[in-house]
């Protein structure tokens, strides 16, 4: 599914959205920080979300984080050609 997104260039966001992830993560973070647990990655997804969505891709499909990682960017790109 994430391959054919990318070659289609198409996220949907019928199962999810960037900003229904967003508030998921939003309720599992204060969990886990309510119970002084380790944050470091979740924090971390969660930043790229927010980066997503400031882009304008809120209602994109979460597979569009593949091609908006800066790490990924390149490699999805050169995929594609």
């Amino acid at each position: 599914m994430v391959a054919e997104h990318l070659t289609a260039d198409h996220y949907p966001g019928d199962a999810s959205t960037m900003i229904s992830a967003a508030a998921s993560m939003d309720h599992v973070l204060h969990t886990i920080r309510a119970n002084d647990l380790d944050n470091g990655v979740l924090t971390a997804a969660r930043a790229a979300v927010q980066r997503a969505i400031d882009a304008g891709h809120g209602s994109a499909g979460f597979t569009r984080l593949a091609v908006l990682t800066p790490s990924a960017q390149g490699r999805s790109r050169a995929r594609l050609r």
